[in-house]
């Protein structure tokens, strides 16, 4: 076997990707979750790159359905009526250039 042409056909082989699984993935994401924990150490204790976990995570954040915004009903008291059964006058006090107050 000629070693020249086994080299040059290991050279030229295409690097294989790794793949992960879904549950393995949903562990890293969980694991990043954890308080206090940096995404790069978590990263690096799987022996992955940190950038992959990052979109890992942002793809995850897309998957996930965001939750609707609440609506809490606030109880209003019918239009035109006041607890204190007058209308409301605002006074702001008035003053000068020597800061004397005017009412």
């Amino acid at each position: 076997m000629d070693t020249r042409s086994s080299f040059l056909s290991g050279y030229f082989m295409q690097p294989t990707r790794r793949s992960y699984s879904k549950p393995f993935k949903a562990h890293v994401i969980q694991e990043c979750a954890q308080p206090g924990a940096s995404i790069a150490s978590v990263a690096l204790s799987h022996s992955l790159n940190a950038n992959l976990v990052h979109k890992w995570i942002r793809l995850q954040a897309q998957k996930s359905p965001a939750l609707p915004p609440a609506f809490i009903p606030l109880a209003m008291p019918p239009a035109g009526a006041n607890s204190h059964g007058d209308a409301v006058h605002p006074q702001i006090p008035l003053v000068d250039a020597s800061h004397q107050c005017f009412e």
